[in-house]
């Protein structure tokens, strides 16, 4: 195998697919974009129960204070979708942002799909393994361990304590490189079972008499052994069998679905023949560096910022300079730096504790996440899964919220000096929220939320809680007047009888919680969900 696409294969992880739950509650069955109750039409576009059952459970709590919170949510479902279609007739649509991001979520959608069809409905659980699954849970294992850099070292780390000792190796080895500064007891596990602890560490030691050491084991890019200590099992009752298997259904399921998809990936890449370009996989990490070394709000996305280096940039300025020589090669073509710029998302150059603890690793692990979208939403397109009435759906609703943002953009754009105030600059929505006031946060609030770094989202200070009065309050006034008076353009039709039978869910604890989910790896909000700023006037929670 190329070193280049060994490298690759060693960052590949596989992706877990969000899983959402259908409406239930209602029988009527008119035709539908998903099948379930259209709850409202606005112009030619409809909402279905379950699109606002999914937007409201994931929205945030200041759209549902009202003492009709249903309807209030709704409502304000039905301002985005009317401007929404306002912008559409200024052919916002086609304008570059919606496009870049419309072809991203594509090839998101592709993945998902091709992941769908070619591995996770393969897969079947059977009433066997539900039940070797549960037993398995019952046995309790405690470990000490030892990790070393190269494999050379655990070796021979490895047999001076099967001469000595676990204890005496240790502490010989503490002696000769004080600086390593580990304590025994740290090196020792509580009681875990198999769902605690990676397959490869399980497979060490499940066979391993106690008290005797383990080969060395690859895990993360070092090498561990391990020493058995104790083992504890508990009896399994026939009501564990039946109240469990639902639980480790799931779990077993998973797990297939990991190494299936592991499988699936590997072999992909070996039939493809992947290669990485050094050169410009290193010319990529440094231009990255710089850019975030320029602070987010003061720099251009980081393919603008490539694209408008200057030569006083020297590291943005290089990958300029290579933007037309091929990034990765594969069996049928290859892909220049700039077309893979189009594609790579800088947000998933993120550290992990275990899996990329540094920069070059996490780089790694993007770059290969990125290669593995592309190629398997080349497979997808080429087997027409973009004909998918999931996908086309998932597009067109997001497209629906990016043309919303954009039209909200332009209209930030043609107010006076005065109101300019509440459009920060388009880098803004990078800016530091700690030195924002709420005016000028506003944009970067309202253009949506996909963009925020691990996972979780960033908001301008203060945000939602605006305070009573702020301009802010004005601007949002401004945009529900423009959706009441496009009402007259687009009719609006609520089904109230719908509406009444959709279940959502609430916090006993507290009214004011939010939840929001994101998928694993691209950082994209899972559901385009209405924006908070229409609950503005609701968004000061009483004091306690």
């Amino acid at each position: 195998m190329h070193p280049g696409r060994a490298c690759l294969l060693r960052w590949l992880f596989p992706l877990i697919l969000s899983l959402w739950a259908g409406v239930t509650g209602c029988s009527r069955k008119p035709a539908s974009p998903d099948g379930s109750p259209i709850v409202a039409r606005v112009g030619p576009e409809v909402i279905t129960a379950r699109e606002f059952r999914l937007d409201y459970e994931s929205g945030f709590a200041n759209l549902k204070q009202d003492p009709d919170p249903r309807l209030s949510y709704l409502q304000s479902m039905i301002n985005e979708r009317l401007l929404a279609l306002e912008g559409y007739r200024q052919g916002l649509d086609r304008s570059p942002r919606v496009r870049r991001l419309e072809a991203r979520l594509r090839q998101e959608l592709l993945v998902e799909a091709l992941i769908d069809r070619q591995v996770k409905r393969r897969i079947k659980v059977s009433q066997e393994e539900i039940r070797e699954a549960i037993n398995k849970s019952k046995v309790y294992f405690k470990f000490r361990y030892w990790v070393e850099p190269s494999l050379d070292r655990a070796r021979r780390m490895a047999e001076q304590m099967r001469e000595k000792g676990f204890a005496a190796a240790v502490d010989d080895a503490l002696k000769q490189s004080p600086e390593l500064k580990r304590q025994l007891g740290r090196m020792e596990s509580d009681y875990v079972n198999y769902l605690d602890v990676p397959e490869e560490l399980l497979t060490a030691i499940q066979d391993l008499p106690i008290g005797e050491i383990s080969d060395p084991v690859a895990l993360n890019g070092q090498y561990f052994f391990f020493q058995l200590l104790d083992i504890r099992r508990q009896a399994v009752t026939t009501n564990e069998y039946i109240e469990k298997a639902p639980t480790f259904e799931q779990i077993v399921f998973y797990r297939k679905l990991d190494r299936a998809l592991e499988k699936y990936l590997v072999n992909m890449l070996d039939a493809e023949q992947v290669v990485t370009r050094g050169p410009a996989f290193a010319l990529l990490g440094k231009a990255l560096q710089a850019w975030r070394k320029q602070g987010r709000g003061r720099a251009p996305d980081f393919r603008t910022a490539v694209q408008k280096a200057t030569p006083a940039q020297p590291a943005l300025w290089a990958l300029r300079q290579a933007l037309h020589q091929p990034f990765f090669t594969y069996r049928h073509g290859q892909v220049t730096v700039g077309e893979f710029l189009d594609l790579f998302n800088p947000d998933r150059v993120r550290p992990h504790p275990v899996l990329a603890p540094d920069f070059p690793s996490a780089l790694h692990r993007a770059v290969a996440f990125t290669i593995r979208d592309y190629l398997m939403a080349r497979q997808a397109d080429k087997k027409g899964y973009y004909r998918l009435p999931a996908v086309q759906r998932q597009l067109h609703l997001w497209r629906n919220k990016w043309v919303f943002q954009e039209y909200c953009d332009r209209l930030l754009e043609g107010q006076d000096a005065e109101d300019q105030l509440l459009h920060a600059s388009r880098s803004g929505s990078e800016a530091n929220p700690e030195n924002e006031t709420v005016a000028q946060g506003l944009p970067r609030f309202s253009r949506g939320l996909p963009r925020f770094p691990r996972g979780l989202p960033r908001f301008p200070r203060g945000l939602p809680r605006f305070p009573r009065g702020a301009r802010a309050i004005q601007w949002v006034q401004r945009l529900q007047a423009l959706a009441d008076s496009l009402r007259q353009v687009y009719p609006v039709e609520i089904h109230h009888e719908v509406l009444d039978t959709i279940q959502v869910v609430r916090f006993k604890k507290s009214r004011w919680a939010t939840t929001l989910f994101f998928h694993s790896g691209t950082n994209r909000l899972a559901y385009p969900i209405t924006e908070p700023m229409w609950g503005i006037e609701n968004s000061n929670p009483p004091p306690r």
